[in-house]
This record gives C-alpha cells, sequence and structure tokens, in this order.
C-alpha cells in the first residue's frame, strides 16, 4: 500500500513538474510572438491579409464587367471586414494565445526550453531590440510589394503571362549587402516554396521561377531605402547566429491562416460579417 501511494505521488509530481515545463515553454513562446521575432506577430498578420484582399482587388480589376463603382464597393467592404472584424481578433489577447498554442508544438519539435531562452537573449539584447525596430520600418512597404507578387502568380493562374522583373536602381554595396540579407532572412522560405511548387505543372513551373527572381528583387524594393546599410549590417550579424537560423528555418513553411483556431475564427468572424451587412441590404 504504501508503496501504491509512494508510486501515485511520484507520478503526481512528474505531472506537475511536465506541466509547470509546458506553461514555462509556452510563455518563452508568447514572448517571441510579441517581440515581433516572425511572421507570427499581430502586425504582421494583419499586413498578410491585406495583401491578401490587395491581390483579389488586383484580380477582379482585371477581369472583364467589372466597373470602378464595383471595385470601390469591394474595397470598402474588405475594409470594413478587416476594421470591424479581423483586426480586434488579431491585436487581441485570445490571438497571441492561439498563436502560441499553433507555434509552441513546432518549435518543441527543435528547441529545448533552454535554447528558447538563448534565442530570446538575442532578440532581447540591444542590437536585437535595434534590429526589431529597423524591421518595422519595412512593415509600411510590405502590403504593395507583396500585392504585386501575388498579382502576378494570379496572373499566371488564370492563363495570363508574367510580368517583367523590374531591377531596384540601388549602389552596388547596398545590393551586395542586402543580398546576404536576404539569404539568411529569406533563404528557408524559398527553399519551401521550391519544395512546394510542381514543376511538371506549366504554371507552376513559371510562378515558381517568377517568385525564384522577384522576391528578392521585390523585396530589395522594399528595403531601399528605408532599411539603412548599418540596418542590413544589423540584420547580418542577428540573422547569421545559428540559434536565430535554426528559428528562421523551423518557421519559415508555417502558416496559422492554413487550418486551426486562428483560421477557423477569423473565417467565423467574417462570415458574421458578411451575415449582417447582407442581411441590412
Amino acid at each position: 500500500m504504501k508503496k501504491t501511494i509512494l508510486s501515485l505521488a511520484m507520478l503526481m509530481c512528474m505531472s506537475l513538474s511536465t506541466m509547470a515545463q509546458s506553461d514555462s515553454y509556452k510563455q518563452k513562446t508568447r514572448e517571441l510572438i510579441e517581440l515581433g521575432t516572425s511572421n507570427f506577430s499581430p502586425r504582421s498578420m494583419k499586413e498578410s491579409i491585406k495583401q491578401a484582399f490587395g491581390g483579389l482587388l488586383q484580380q477582379m480589376a482585371g477581369l472583364s464587367g467589372q466597373s470602378s463603382d464595383d471595385l470601390q464597393q469591394v474595397g470598402d467592404m474588405l475594409n470594413g471586414m478587416m476594421d470591424e472584424v479581423i483586426a480586434p481578433y488579431i491585436d487581441s489577447d485570445e490571438f497571441v494565445t492561439d498563436m502560441v498554442d499553433y507555434v509552441a508544438p513546432t518549435l518543441e519539435d527543435g528547441f529545448s526550453e533552454e535554447e528558447l531562452t538563448e534565442l530570446l537573449a538575442v532578440y532581447k539584447s540591444p542590437k536585437g531590440k535595434k534590429f526589431l525596430e529597423s524591421c518595422k520600418k519595412l512593415t509600411e512597404n510590405m502590403t504593395p510589394m507583396m500585392t504585386e507578387v501575388m498579382t502576378a502568380t494570379m496572373t499566371v493562374a488564370m492563363g495570363g503571362e508574367l510580368p517583367p522583373v523590374e531591377k531596384v536602381d540601388c549602389p552596388e554595396d547596398y545590393r551586395t549587402l542586402f543580398n546576404e540579407y536576404f539569404k539568411l532572412s529569406a533563404g528557408a522560405a524559398l527553399e519551401d516554396i521550391d519544395d512546394k511548387l510542381d514543376e511538371s505543372n506549366e504554371k507552376m513551373a513559371k510562378i515558381k521561377t517568377y517568385l525564384t527572381e522577384s522576391l528578392p528583387e521585390t523585396t530589395l524594393r522594399m528595403c531601399y531605402p528605408a532599411f539603412t546599410t548599418d540596418d542590413l549590417k544589423l540584420g547580418i550579424e542577428i540573422c547569421s547566429q545559428d540559434i536565430v537560423q535554426r528559428y528562421i528555418k523551423a518557421t519559415a513553411s508555417m502558416n496559422p491562416t492554413e487550418g486551426g483556431a486562428i483560421q477557423q475564427k477569423i473565417g467565423k468572424r467574417v462570415q458574421e460579417f458578411m451575415t449582417k451587412k447582407f442581411y441590412k441590404q
């Protein structure tokens, strides 16, 4: 009997220890998200959705029979949807909690809690904070850049031809630094695109070629001149660290709007918004 009680007590202690460790791990994951270390921050999520809306409008603009009034109405509806139902959720603590639940299991596969502490130390250092702050300057330029890319890929998907990639006019030393920074910060994302797109499909092969050639150049257009050479050098210093590279690669293919609680909650809010809007009409 004593042995049974002792065994149960040990199991309870182990269970409580595991729960405490899990809570601690999730707290560190939350800190990474709130710091804006990846595309999981509320700011990045809102920009991603705006990009999708912008691409939709561009696609509609290319269809015959769409008047400027039609496009204006759709644009107003999408803006209202963003302001009234999507942004409030993304700005809420509920969203951050849902994001933690989405991200933490993937991080647990590749990072111990001690390594998350090490990663946080990098981003919380004076240089890490300065780097994250400089990255915010790019957000304002992100939507038109990604809308351009999405419009081009949609054009190909509908049977059209790809537009030429316009080269950015910038100093050569800036371009050299940018290329190094882009490889460190976005190389894993390009590899993920390369793995997912089927080259045996002619349209997919065209899109893959376009993305491989255009993303570096369109990202450079987004960076120059908002991102200074000092910003690029700092970005290279931060992103070249082994723990940061592992984090970038681990999260490169993650998309919280594809499945899971976040997609469901955004979908439900959008559905309710549309129902109210058209019910009133």
